[in-house]
């Protein structure tokens, strides 16, 4: 019992088989913990007591290719001498839950009870060494992704926001208020194709088939010519196609906003693939003209194909005589001021059949004299037309006479409006009539052809203060739409455009004069 003296009154058990067995299974438990944890071997023969089973050595298995081998030539753990497994079991003795000859893994596995996790070690209890034990897995953890991931933590453990270098800066909070903007304009970037303001006052209608189709012909007219331009067909062909659908259109009887909506041919697939060309087709300048004209009409909102439309016509007779006479429709929605400055949204070429109708589209102010312009603000709009002037017409470059002054001698209103316009440089619209003796003039009608800068003046009669002003076209806009030597184009008026305004004076019989 030399063992029990060695144990002296410290041992706390009734004998040493007892705590063999304690022992034992405390060393069973931390072996079955450690073997789950680490999945590693070791191997011990120490011959700590003789009632305590030696472990056997524990390898990893070898189906895991090139595993097993690297494990097995880690050398044996070294077998503890006499003396110091002497001192071991002296130590076990005096504290019995020590797992010193164990690897340090868990040293509390063997606590399971609660009387035993209350137990004191060095006035720590067992709660709370767990407790610090977690928080330190858990800087430790921080610290391995801050090497990782390149992000700094703090000793409490929280990232710092300050250098991000795998990520752009963190913004700074805004503190200052928004400003007071002094204004605020929406900006419209669908290039003059958004869909036009009636749409969405446009409600679902019924629409005869047959206008649905006549009106969809023109998309597939363009559509051919596309496809002509891209595989090198006939495209001369499939444009005079185009250009005669376009002017067919203006006069379709059936058109409404519903059909022009349904249609789409205001949408980008529509008329806009005329004027804006995007497949490079090569449409003539004409025939964008033309497109333009019928998309800015019916962008409006104004489907009336009627040459009149806006004008009040009213059949007078006195004396056996009879006579016609025409007036704006002031419940006439889209009519246009003509005190605007250049071209007003008209396009070169564009025709009317009596001169009312250019001051119901914006583009000359007077329904029967020559020259029209605010008050003291020069002129924006003249008619060439006979009438006993000296005018001489030579395309892009004019003779227009103003009007006979007092008889003391002082220029005619006209005519200061016309010196104010040199003066300033204002451009001139010129507008063209069918009675006017020369070879640009149109057959019918009246035509816009462009904008002229006035240059000088000569007076021709100074008794009436007679004025002649030299104009000369502005250039960088179409050319002058007549019947001259043109190849490619058609003159305006166009021979639809001619047989509507047959037709309205038929209604009316040849004895009235237009």
């Amino acid at each position: 019992m030399s063992g029990d003296s060695d144990l002296g009154t410290k041992r706390p058990w009734a004998s040493l088989e007892e705590f063999s067995a304690i022992s034992d299974r405390a060393k069973k438990e931390a072996r079955r913990s450690h073997q789950n944890r680490r999945s590693e071997s070791y191997q011990e023969d120490s011959p700590r007591s003789p009632n305590i089973p030696e472990m056997p050595n524990l390898t990893i298995s070898s189906a895991i290719p090139g595993l097993g081998q690297a494990r097995n030539t880690t050398p044996p753990i070294q077998s503890p001498t006499g003396a110091e497994s002497n001192q071991k079991i002296k130590q076990e003795a005096e504290d019995p839950l020590s797992t010193s000859s164990l690897p340090p893994t868990n040293k509390y596995a063997s606590l399971t009870s609660a009387k035993k996790r209350s137990t004191t070690q060095s006035g720590t209890t067992y709660d709370s060494l767990i407790s610090d034990r977690r928080a330190d897995t858990t800087v430790e953890r921080e610290s391995t992704r801050a090497a990782t991931t390149g992000r700094k933590v703090s000793q409490s453990g929280q990232e710092r926001p300050e250098r991000r270098p795998f990520a752009p800066p963190k913004k700074a909070p805004k503190s200052e208020a928004r400003p007071e903007y002094a204004f605020v304009e929406r900006i419209d970037t669908r290039d003059g194709i958004s869909p036009p303001d009636w749409y969405a006052e446009e409600g679902s209608q019924n629409i005869a088939r047959v206008d649905l189709v006549n009106m969809n012909r023109i998309r597939d007219l363009i559509k051919n010519a596309q496809k002509a331009k891209r595989k090198g067909g006939d495209v001369v062909a499939a444009i005079k196609g185009v250009r005669r659908r376009l002017h067919e259109m203006e006069f379709f009887g059936f058109i409404s906003r519903a059909l022009v909506k349904k249609s789409r041919v205001l949408d980008s697939v529509g008329l806009p693939q005329i004027f804006d060309d995007p497949e490079d087709v090569g449409f003539p300048w004409d025939v964008k003209a033309d497109a333009r004209t019928l998309f800015q009409r019916w962008h409006q909102g104004e489907t009336d194909p009627h040459l009149f439309r806006g004008i009040i016509v009213e059949k007078k007779g006195l004396n056996s005589k009879e006579r016609i006479s025409y007036s704006l429709d002031p419940n006439y929605l889209w009519k246009k001021s003509p005190n605007v400055v250049g071209a007003n949204g008209l396009q070169v070429g564009q025709w009317w059949p009596i001169q009312l109708c250019t001051l119901r589209d914006g583009a000359h102010g007077s329904a029967e004299g020559g020259i029209h312009g605010p008050s003291l603000q020069g002129a924006y709009s003249i008619v060439m037309s006979a009438g006993g002037y000296a005018d001489v017409d030579e395309g892009d470059k004019v003779l227009y006479c103003g009007t006979s002054g007092s008889a003391d001698g002082q220029p005619s209103a006209g005519t200061n409006q016309l010196k104010l316009s040199m003066a300033a440089k204002i451009p001139v619209r010129l507008i063209r009539s069918h009675k006017l003796k020369s070879i640009y003039s149109p057959s019918h009608g009246l035509r816009y052809d462009g904008l002229y800068e006035i240059v000088n003046f000569e007076i021709i009669h100074p008794e009436t203060a007679m004025h002649r002003f030299m104009l000369k076209r502005i250039p960088g806009q179409d050319p002058i739409r007549y019947a001259g030597p043109q190849n490619n184009i058609e003159a305006r008026p166009t021979g639809a455009e001619v047989a509507a305004w047959d037709k309205i004076k038929q209604l009316y019989g040849p004895s009235v004069k237009w």
